[in-house]
């Protein structure tokens, strides 16, 4: 990018009150949000950490492959949300719906897929997170396969191929 091209950016940012690494941030979700067919047929699970953030909390999105959004023609997907020790994940409005009973207690919510996007945060609970036993990595493992599973049990169920 021109040094000129640059200032010209951040003056922008300035004038419209957005600070430059939201907008980037922004620019290149949406970015990849219009091209996210090229990419291999997986679950996609993104983690971001805003300025505003605490350390140990952090911006979640799931999405699925073109694939199985398609073939699911943008119908709502439940599945259970991961319970890890001193971890705690958190739907935003309208990506969670009551627990289906899951893990057997009938309390609680799941994520819910709203055409082929989920999105949340994903919290430290209890412990700072440096000292958290539960790394981030486990937590971002747990939702895409809580994902994967039920995408491929819906595809079974319904006599789909199995994509993966």
């Amino acid at each position: 990018m021109s040094e000129s091209l640059q200032r010209d950016f951040l003056e922008i940012c300035v004038a419209t009150g957005k600070k430059p690494a939201a907008q980037l941030r922004a620019l290149i979700d949406d970015f990849v949000a219009e091209r996210r067919n090229l990419l291999e047929d997986d679950v996609k699970v993104h983690l971001d950490q805003p300025d505003t953030y605490m350390h140990g909390a952090y911006r979640a999105r799931v999405t699925l492959p073109a694939a199985d959004n398609a073939a699911f023609k943008g119908v709502p997907i439940a599945f259970p949300l991961p319970k890890l020790p001193n971890r705690r994940v958190h739907a935003d409005d309208g990506f969670f719906v009551a627990a289906s009973n899951w893990d057997g207690t009938g309390s609680g919510f799941d994520g819910v897929l709203v055409d082929g996007v989920w999105q949340g945060h994903i919290y430290t609970n209890g412990i700072d997170e440096d000292a958290n036993p539960t790394p981030i990595a486990d937590v971002v493992a747990a939702l895409k396969a809580a994902v994967t599973e039920r995408v491929t049990f819906l595809r079974r169920a319904s006599g789909l191929p199995l994509a993966h």
